[in-house]
């Protein structure tokens, strides 16, 4: 059986050839660690160009891999509230554990990259931020725990995280196991000076610290899930485009702060049209998603129809406007605001 073993990191510089899409091919040249993945450690690669990935630590690993609410708040606070001043490349789930814990530890990797993709995917952001795992070889779990994920990796195009020295050994087992062409990262712990660039990106400050409302309840719902009432309701009285059908939901408690944001998964030109007749016929107000608005970034049809989802919604639920858009939009109980981007309720 190939030895496989697990290390997890804290927050890694990378150094690809020169986007994303590199992932392709073994990463060159010296990929470093940041001490923490703090804002005070990601504001510092802010407008530098320097690609960059954030890890899941220790002590959120266990949160975030069993509630997908979690794991939104985390990418919200690690993620979003830096994304694009800091060129975010990759989110790599875990931390350093130490060897007596890596069965207890293998058994939420999987559960929280599927949370974290599944958060990067409501934005929109599923193509330009990979999820990862590192693979090293200082603990060897069983290949029961090591299969599963890598058939995930495979399944997302996703790649996994390897030190240079660990490649031929490591990579080498992968094949064995059956997956010959899975895409790599290389990480190391060594700290490179870099210069900043001049290039600044002003349209997203970062100097105010992160407020994350709370959670409201203590739902924890199984991966790629997230929760809604017992029916994702059709338009209200105003009918878009294409006109839903069904029923209209029991009313939520009276208590119960609800928002409105688009489904994950929906085709773009879907979520597009939908879109259109919020930000006109439905009289939402899309003025925070133009250019110079606060909730224009991440730049997404996704994040930018949940945004406008949710005006229309609020404004138009006590005239009978319901959360539909001909099932491409529904209700969750977490708050998705995040930095100066914040969602209306009413």
């Amino acid at each position: 059986m190939p030895n496989l073993r697990w290390g997890f990191f804290h927050l890694f510089l990378l150094h690809l050839a020169s986007n994303v899409s590199a992932l392709r091919e073994p990463a060159v040249g010296v990929l470093t660690i940041v001490p923490d993945s703090s804002p005070a450690a990601l504001q510092a690669f802010s407008g530098t160009g320097v690609p960059v990935a954030v890890a899941v630590p220790a002590e959120s690993l266990s949160a975030v891999s069993k509630s997908v609410l979690e794991a939104e708040k985390w990418v919200r606070a690690h993620v979003l509230a830096h994304y694009p001043a800091t060129n975010i490349a990759a989110v790599v789930s875990g931390h350093s554990f130490p060897c007596r814990e890596s069965e207890r530890l293998a058994e939420r990797i999987l559960p929280s990259m599927k949370n974290i993709r599944h958060s990067l995917t409501r934005w929109g952001l599923e193509g330009e931020i990979k999820v990862s795992t590192f693979l090293s070889e200082n603990c060897v779990p069983p290949a029961s725990d090591v299969v599963p994920v890598l058939e995930y990796l495979r399944r997302t195009n996703s790649p996994y995280s390897v030190d240079p020295s660990s490649d031929l050994p490591i990579s080498e087992s992968i094949k064995n196991l059956g997956f010959p062409n899975l895409t790599k990262i290389h990480l190391t712990t060594e700290i490179q000076n870099h210069k900043p660039t001049s290039r600044k990106l002003s349209f997203y400050p970062f100097t105010d610290p992160v407020h994350l409302p709370p959670l409201v309840g203590t739902v924890t719902p199984p991966p790629l899930s997230l929760p809604i009432p017992p029916s994702a309701a059709p338009y209200g009285p105003h009918l878009p485009p294409c006109s839903p059908s069904g029923g209209v939901p029991s009313p939520a408690p009276a208590h119960e702060q609800l928002w409105c944001v688009a489904k994950p998964n929906v085709p773009p030109e879907t979520l597009k049209e939908a879109l259109d007749y919020a930000c006109g016929e439905g009289g939402a107000d899309c003025e925070e998603i133009k250019p110079q608005g606060r909730c224009y970034y991440p730049n997404t049809i996704v994040a930018h129809a949940s945004y406008a989802f949710n005006s229309y919604w609020q404004i138009s639920k006590r005239l009978g406007g319901t959360c539909g858009f001909e099932g491409t939009a529904m209700l969750i109980n977490s708050d998705p605001s995040y930095r100066h981007c914040r969602f209306t309720i009413a």
